[in-house]
């Protein structure tokens, strides 16, 4: 009977020490996946900043590209003065 009281002993023991052991691993698991987890959030942040600053860069460029086209599109006061002065030369011409 001593000898299996021992033996339950060892056993408990045995099974307290793997206990801790597995415990310990997960602990160091844990750790490592909040580690993963931070810099999952550090580099989702990085991400949201680069996709906003090329939201803002595209809406820059569109606005310019649609100023310059508005910019094309109107005739500019020279433009219209030559138009005038080109459409004389041509009825001058016509005339001689």
């Amino acid at each position: 009977m001593a000898v299996n009281g021992v033996h339950e002993v060892e056993e408990e023991h045995t099974d307290e020490l793997e206990y801790n052991e597995l415990n310990d691993e997960l602990d160091r698991l844990n750790s490592c996946l909040d580690a993963l987890d931070s810099q999952s959030d550090s580099l989702n942040a990085r991400v949201r900043e680069l996709l906003e600053e090329m939201r803002r860069s595209r809406e820059a460029v569109a606005s310019q590209e649609e100023k310059e086209l508005e910019e094309q599109q109107q005739p500019s006061p020279s433009d219209h003065t030559l138009t005038s002065s080109e459409g004389s030369d041509e009825q001058t011409e016509q005339d001689v």
